[in-house]
C-alpha cells in the first residue's frame, strides 16, 4: 500500500519491517515441507549459514524493540513474546549444527508444541467425562494410545 502511495501508509516503514521480520521468523520456525522454498524451506547445510545470519539479525532486532515510553520491550510487562522468540532462536542456533552432522536437513515444525498439545488432547478425550485423570488413569490411557499407534 505504501508503494502504491496511499496516504494512510506513507510512514509505515517500521511497521512493514516488523511484519516482514516476524513473518520470516515464523516461516523459519515452522518449516514442515522438505521441498519448500525460501524461508519455509528446511534448514540444511546449503542454507544454514544464510539462515543463521538471518536468525542473528532477528534476535538483535527483537532485543532493540521499545515501547512508546522507550522501555525495551524485553524488559516491559509484555516481555514474554520477545523472550520466547529469543530462546527459540538461541536453541535453533545451538541445535541445528549438531543435527546437520547426522542428517541432511531439519524440519523445524517438529520442534513445535503442537505435537504435545495433540497428545494431551487425546489423553483428555480418552478419559470420557473425566478430563483430569489420576496418575493411574493417565498411565492406562497412555498405554492404550501407544498400542493404538502400533508401539509394543
Amino acid at each position: 500500500m505504501r508503494d502504491l502511495r496511499y496516504s494512510q501508509f506513507k510512514d509505515c516503514e517500521a511497521t512493514a519491517e516488523f511484519i516482514e521480520m516476524i513473518d520470516r521468523l515464523f516461516d523459519t520456525m515452522n518449516g514442515r515441507n522438505p521441498r519448500a522454498k525460501g524461508f519455509k524451506s528446511p534448514l540444511g547445510a546449503l542454507n544454514w549459514l544464510e539462515r543463521k545470519a538471518f536468525l542473528s539479525r532477528a534476535r538483535e532486532y527483537l532485543l532493540t524493540l521499545v515501547t512508546k515510553d522507550g522501555t525495551p520491550l524485553h524488559r516491559s510487562k509484555r516481555y514474554l513474546s520477545v523472550i520466547g522468540f529469543v530462546i527459540n532462536i538461541d536453541t535453533l542456533m545451538l541445535m541445528i549444527p549438531e543435527l546437520l552432522q547426522v542428517q541432511r536437513y531439519v524440519l523445524t515444525y517438529r520442534f513445535s508444541q503442537d505435537h504435545l498439545e495433540l497428545l494431551f488432547n487425546s489423553i483428555r478425550a480418552s478419559g470420557g467425562w473425566n478430563n483430569n485423570p489420576s496418575a493411574r488413569q493417565f498411565q492406562a490411557i497412555f498405554r492404550r494410545l501407544m498400542v493404538r499407534c502400533g508401539v509394543s
